[in-house]
């Protein structure tokens, strides 16, 4: 799909711009902003890649990406906490096959069956690495199904720690990440810079999403800037920001 730069928005985070391969093999810039409201379409021509799994690790030289869900019924349990601030990602499960038709009995896999690292390994050893000061923290993109072929950017995320849970009478994989500039920059952050990259949570992102998707079908299916400074935030989220989703079709 076509690119577009997008200068003047007022959205939640930081910006920062990233080029994206499209199927003519030119390059497109992109510019991110945490909480930031776009298509499947959008997201995997942002990232150059066909995102089918969840989990991603190094999907490109600079980061890794995760896909994450907060809605009623997601098949794994992925928790806000600090304000927002911090992701905890739970691992993933074995692939549902012939030979293995009820993953979630099952504890979640470092290896697959013929030894090689899965996802969860990937991630763990990247985590683990970081904690004895062998590597730097893996940068993780974030993006969260808000509905079908609906997502939010929720920002870039630093790989801190990860551990195993007892999760039923199976262990699961969790992964502590934390919020970042999209710039990357490790300095201190300012207040406002902390406020700017909170995860908006995802009742309000998808209550303004259906208020205003018919906007997002105008015409010639341009792209809609979506203020949602009317619409009522739930007290402690965010309350000095003016909120703007922006909705590619």
């Amino acid at each position: 799909m076509p690119g577009t730069s997008r200068p003047g928005n007022r959205a939640f985070g930081a910006k920062t711009m990233i080029k994206a391969a499209s199927n003519g093999g030119l390059y497109h810039c992109f510019q991110m902003q945490s909480n930031e409201i776009i298509s499947y379409l959008e997201m995997c021509s942002r990232e150059g890649l066909s995102l089918q799994r969840g989990m991603n690790f190094n999907a490109t030289l600079n980061h890794s990406v995760v896909l994450s869900s907060h809605r009623s019924g997601a098949p794994y349990d992925d928790l806000l906490e600090e304000n927002g601030t911090v992701l905890i990602y739970e691992g993933h499960d074995e692939p549902r096959t012939r030979n293995t038709p009820s993953p979630k009995q099952l504890d979640q896999p470092l290896r697959s069956k013929n030894g090689k690292l899965t996802q969860n390994g990937f991630f763990h050893e990247a985590a683990q690495a970081y904690k004895r000061n062998v590597r730097s923290a893996a940068r993780v993109r974030v993006y969260e199904k808000i509905k079908a072929g609906i997502w939010s950017y929720n920002g870039l995320f630093e790989l801190l720690d990860s551990w195993t849970k007892a999760s039923g009478n199976r262990m699961v994989y969790k992964f502590k990440l934390h919020s970042i500039p999209d710039q990357g920059s490790h300095s201190p952050s300012t207040q406002d810079d902390l406020e700017q990259r909170r995860i908006i949570p995802s009742r309000v992102k998808l209550a303004v999403w259906k208020r205003d998707n018919e906007l997002a079908s105008n015409a010639d299916q341009k792209r809609t800037c979506i203020s949602i400074t009317s619409c009522p935030i739930p007290k402690g989220v965010l309350p000095r920001q003016k909120l703007t989703f922006n909705f590619y079709a």
